[in-house]
């Protein structure tokens, strides 16, 4: 039984250059967690605890890298059979979040579960669970007519209306982007994506003028300065952030606003943080790590021939793309404030776990990929 989960050792080595990318993110998330977390400590809590939220993310780190070694070993052709139970339990556990004496409320959203001494937000494992059933669901079929896409649609509103509820809209546009991304690699028409985004956006509009805070961030998001000292002091303070940096910032450590001036400074916001510090030297740097990664994974979909294997590699690279696109957005004032975290680099716990086992994944998909073009050159010589 163990033989048939873990990958065979004729298959190639993982790809490194994805490896290592997500490794340099993980590595600056550490830094900056704590350097970060230092000013919501004192600044925010009035502690001299500073070592707590970088115990914390090292912790869950070790536990990511875990998942990700152990799923670049196993094979990744299983989650295609198991694909249904996967998403059940993805469902089961965003369902288990309005119960009540399960659910964790803060900051009037219910988005965590209390499991005894640990909290797992739920959101995160749909993205990872829903990739994994659209991949399955997509290998078995051609997108020829709307009818065929009813079923992925259908996932997907499930998903998205779980997840809208807690309130969690950013986490929202992920799944959707994502989901959309992954028919768009099966075939999906251009027309069938219009129907969708006009579809969508008649959704989000609907779930936004009936959501009072969301649509208060609506204010500040056109104009920030005007209520600098309100609904706009989070978007003000991290634009000031970025701006005070410079080229090369203040030095690590040496930053100021995340004194008590910019809130969710390790979560949400650490890239405003990364600005201060590290400039605009640092901010490039992180932007293009994370460019390197999607068109590694996105280049890693073209060479592969399985399907199910091709739309999983879209849509964990889409996953974590998006995800970043749309907290950098935020934080440099493009998009209105989501609470979308960073990936890699950010504070928490489930959604550090949960990409680092996409990643994990991703690898273990670069390695058959390696055998297939081993073998293909190998044929080509023999007919040479």
């Amino acid at each position: 039984m163990v033989k048939k989960i873990i990958t065979p050792r004729n298959v190639g080595s993982p790809d490194f250059v994805l490896l290592l990318t997500t490794l340099a993110l993980l590595s600056l998330g550490i830094v900056m967690v704590f350097s970060s977390s230092v000013g919501y400590q004192v600044g925010y809590m009035g502690t001299t605890d500073v070592f707590k939220y970088l115990k914390a993310q090292a912790e869950w780190a070790c536990i990511g890298i875990f998942a990700m070694i152990l799923l670049m070993n196993v094979d990744h052709k299983l989650y295609k059979r198991y694909a249904p139970a996967i998403m059940l339990l993805g469902l089961l556990a965003l369902v288990l979040v309005y119960v009540p004496g399960l659910r964790l409320v803060q900051r009037g959203s219910a988005r965590w579960l209390k499991l005894g001494p640990l909290t797992m937000q739920p959101s995160e494992t749909i993205k990872l669970a829903l990739s994994i059933f659209l991949a399955a669901i997509l290998a078995g079929r051609k997108l020829k007519s709307f009818k065929d896409i009813l079923l992925p649609l259908g996932a997907l509103g499930v998903c998205a209306i779980l997840v809208v509820k807690q309130p969690d809209l950013g986490t929202t546009l992920v799944i959707a982007f994502t989901a959309v991304s992954m028919l768009f690699a099966a075939g999906m028409s251009f027309k069938h994506f219009m129907v969708i985004l006009a579809l969508g956006g008649v959704g989000i509009a609907a779930v936004i003028s009936k959501t009072q805070y969301m649509m208060e961030r609506l204010e500040p998001w056109i104009d920030p300065w005007a209520f600098a000292q309100g609904k706009g002091y989070q978007t003000v303070n991290a634009l000031l952030a970025l701006g005070s940096g410079g080229v090369f910032g203040t030095g690590l450590g040496r930053g100021m606003q995340k004194f008590g001036h910019v809130p969710e400074n390790h979560t949400d916001m650490i890239f405003a943080i990364i600005g201060e510090e590290l400039g605009l030297i640092g901010t490039t740097g992180v932007i293009l790590l994370f460019v390197l990664f999607v068109w590694r994974g996105l280049s890693l979909a073209l060479h592969l021939k399985d399907p199910f294997s091709r739309y999983l590699t879209v849509g964990i690279t889409c996953m974590i793309g998006f995800q970043a696109l749309i907290n950098l957005g935020v934080v440099t004032g493009l998009l209105p404030v989501t609470g979308v975290t960073l990936p890699f680099i950010s504070y928490g716990g489930s959604s550090l776990t949960l990409n680092l086992a996409g990643v994990g994944i991703l690898l273990n998909i670069s390695r058959y990929s390696q055998r297939d073009r081993r073998t293909q050159s190998n044929m080509a010589t023999q007919q040479a």
